[in-house]
């Protein structure tokens, strides 16, 4: 048993403590999804929300925009897209980094979409 980030990891079954929180503890079977942030990854892209944002931040309060008002409505990237942009090495490094600590773990990608349209719960609603 280790403790890493204030959560207690265990490669092997763990025992009966009676002084130990449960709630802390990731076992090595644990299913765990990293999820790919498709909508920020699209507010970031070329003249999209950002731009639009530092474009526009300086007006007054009574002030109207007319103009770049297609920039607040970017398309989503697909989830290969979001899979394979460098935007997306941080969390490849950290899915490989959690294989590493508990290689018996369940990992999986979502998209934010995934998540959106409730594809992280089964029929039942419990999770998948």
């Amino acid at each position: 048993m280790t403790k890493i980030h204030n959560k207690l990891l265990s490669l092997h079954e763990v025992p009966e403590n009676k002084n130990l929180d449960r709630s802390q503890l990731l076992t090595s079977e644990s299913r765990i999804g990293f999820v790919l942030p498709t909508f920020t990854m699209s507010a970031y892209d070329a003249n999209v929300f950002y731009t639009f944002y530092k474009k526009y931040a300086q007006l007054n309060q009574n002030d109207f925009v007319t103009t770049d008002k297609d920039s607040l409505s970017p398309s989503l990237r697909n989830s290969n897209d979001s899979f394979n942009s460098k935007r997306a090495l941080g969390l490849h490094h950290l899915k490989n980094y959690t294989s590493s600590l508990l290689p018996n773990a369940r990992l999986t990608y979502l998209a934010d979409q995934d998540i959106h349209n409730g594809f992280i719960f089964a029929q039942d609603n419990s999770n998948l």
